[in-house]
């Protein structure tokens, strides 16, 4: 019988578990118009996931959350994994996601310390006293923890790792820490394309948190990984 940590690693578990962020953060981005970034309240993940499909033909604002279904579907049926939901496994994944993101809480208040500049969340924004804003914040931070990791980890990393193993010919765990260590420094970089001015405190922060999803990733699997990025970004807006 497989145990807690064996099922909360499987696809099929990561999929039943994002998909009510993915609710949250696609029904509630549809009815607010706040402006927390330059982009509005959405993830920029999502648009480079659009315009990626666009590319190809296919449009459509569902496009991003369709392409999460498919590819944990795709993982799971490749794996042959068993069909059966686990609640218990799921409230499990919720917990340990909470927990796993206080470290990354203790990490950021240490380097505001440190560095004497202000803790800032994930996406490069801090929560005010406007309901409408923190609410916005709370929709963003759902987003971000499922599709900066489908971006940045779920993707780049396997495909990282390929071009890395198979066609320079690093060792795996090279290969591995390697694409860990591309993907955290572009998932930071990836957090300035707004109007936030680059200042190294932030991106060394930014770039550690990737680093630390993308270990997350490798040995939790992409929903404790979504979940705890989804987890810290809460913590820090509704503090």
């Amino acid at each position: 019988m497989a145990t807690y940590l064996q099922r909360s690693a499987t696809p099929w578990h990561a999929l039943l578990f994002v998909l009510p962020m993915m609710l949250i953060y696609e029904i509630g981005t549809g009815g607010f118009d706040v402006p927390v970034t330059t982009t509005s309240v959405r993830v920029l993940a999502t648009d480079d996931l659009a315009q990626a499909f666009g590319f190809f033909g296919a449009t459509g604002r569902l496009m991003p959350p369709a392409a999460v279904i498919v590819l944990l579907l795709a993982m799971h049926l490749a794996r042959k994994d068993d069909w059966r939901p686990g609640g218990a496994t799921l409230l499990g994944m919720a917990g340990e996601s909470a927990a796993l993101a206080l470290p990354l809480v203790v990490l950021g208040l240490v380097m505001a310390n440190v560095m004497l500049v202000e803790n800032v969340m994930l996406s490069g924004v801090v929560h005010g006293d406007d309901p409408d804003h923190t609410r916005a914040l709370v929709l963003l931070s759902f987003g971000a923890g499922v599709y900066e990791e489908l971006v940045f980890r779920l993707i780049a990393v396997p495909v990282l790792i390929m071009l890395l193993g198979d066609v320079l010919g690093l060792k795996p765990l090279a290969a591995l820490v390697l694409a860990v260590t591309v993907s955290g420094l572009a998932f930071s970089l990836h957090h300035y394309r707004g109007d936030e001015a680059f200042a190294w405190s932030s991106f060394a922060f930014r770039a550690l948190a990737g680093g630390y999803f993308g270990v997350l990733l490798h040995l939790r699997g992409f929903g404790v990984a979504a979940g705890t990025h989804a987890a810290y970004d809460l913590i820090v807006v509704l503090a």
